[in-house]
């Protein structure tokens, strides 16, 4: 069982108990009530306040905690979940400070990883770029290069083709 489940479990509990409670209250204070009715009736609408009183302390009392616990589990939740909206559209300059001792700060911890981790896959990602960038010009001078060679030896092969064709020539005539 995970610690969010032993707190859910606790202030499902602790919600329990204080109904418990208040309900023992309130029979309790209605006992009373039939108790002083039947001896003193001129009480009676001052113990039934107070039952009224002691049943809305009660409810307000397990619908506070219901809040707080809430709002401990909710809040680090919500603001993970905005971190990553701004994560999703390439703002990766989120970093997630969740200070709990649960599975909460464990997902923080972990999407802050995550988001260190594509932060380094980008970096290697530019890095390869580069290197393909650089080897490219590297080819292109090369193949500049091979071309002005290429043509070179091209012109120099006409140039020998006609002295060839001039001497061919030549010696037909002798």
């Amino acid at each position: 069982m995970t610690v969010l489940d032993l707190k859910i479990a606790d202030a499902s509990k602790l919600t329990a108990d204080i109904r418990t409670i208040t309900a023992d209250i309130i029979k309790n204070s209605i006992k009373s009530s039939d108790n002083v009715n039947i001896k003193i009736k001129g009480k009676a609408s001052a113990s039934s306040k107070m039952v009224w009183i002691i049943l809305a302390v009660g409810i307000m009392l397990g619908v506070g905690f219901n809040l707080v616990l809430k709002n401990m589990i909710t809040r680090p939740v919500s603001a993970l979940r905005e971190l990553m909206k701004k994560a999703e559209s390439g703002d990766l300059r989120v970093y997630s400070e969740i200070e709990t001792n649960d599975e909460i700060r464990e997902l923080s911890d972990s999407f802050n990883m995550m988001i260190d981790g594509v932060k380094e896959l980008i970096a290697d990602s530019k890095n390869v770029g580069n290197e393909v960038k650089e080897e490219a010009e590297i080819l292109a001078s090369s193949v500049t290069e091979s071309s002005a060679v290429i043509d070179s030896i091209s012109k120099n092969a006409r140039v020998i083709k006609g002295h060839s064709e001039e001497n061919v020539e030549r010696l037909k005539e002798f």
